[in-house]
């Protein structure tokens, strides 16, 4: 598989996992009508992570980049993500340089500083500039629009003598309105032995 189909996939399957984390009180919601609560470890941890795997994509992404042009990077260029952002800002590949910087500074913020955490917004904000540069470099194409869902049906009978009911779950996510990826599970009600 070229690179650059690898770094799509790579990229695609981060937005849609950025979409399911993001709604991940709707699937607990979906079973307690009107109860959606947010977890406050899981609203710093999820996009904090989520940030670091976008930033784990750039990186990969500009070695490709690299990679499939057949650009040699001199030795005065690291090799790492810093050496990679700097050899391509410096040779004009790249839209905005400094704005990748910007993010490597803030992943490495958060891998190393204990306290260091990244909000939804700053993780949308974030993915929004680095979805241009990877479109600016032609490693991606422009990004469908990924919506969340999720459902429960209504109690239905169960082929099983011990199950009084049993209720369908679903939730995942669609891409421009067709299903993308799904989860779901059966949850069924036994009967007591009274």
């Amino acid at each position: 598989m070229p690179c650059t189909s690898t770094v799509t996939k790579s990229w695609r399957i981060l937005l849609q996992e950025i979409e399911l984390a993001r709604h991940y009180p709707l699937v607990s919601a979906v079973d307690f009508l009107g109860s959606v609560r947010k977890n406050p470890l899981l609203e710093d941890l999820l996009p904090t992570l989520l940030y670091l795997r976008m930033v784990a994509i750039l990186d990969e992404a500009l070695g490709c980049y690299i990679d499939q042009n057949n650009l040699e990077v001199p030795r005065k260029y690291r090799n790492d993500l810093d050496g990679r952002i700097k050899f391509l800002h410096d040779n004009g590949c790249l839209s905005d340089g400094d704005g990748l910087h910007r993010l490597r500074k803030k992943r490495n913020d958060m891998a190393h500083e204990p306290k260091a955490v990244c909000s939804w917004s700053d993780l949308d904000s974030d993915l929004r500039q680095l979805d241009r540069e990877l479109q600016h470099l032609q490693l991606v194409t422009a990004s469908p629009k990924y919506e969340f869902y999720a459902e429960k049906s209504g109690a239905r009978a169960s082929d099983d003598p011990s199950v009084l009911f049993a209720f369908d779950y679903r939730f995942g996510v669609k891409a421009n309105g067709r299903l993308s990826v799904e989860y779901s599970w059966t949850e069924n009600v036994h009967r007591s032995d009274d």
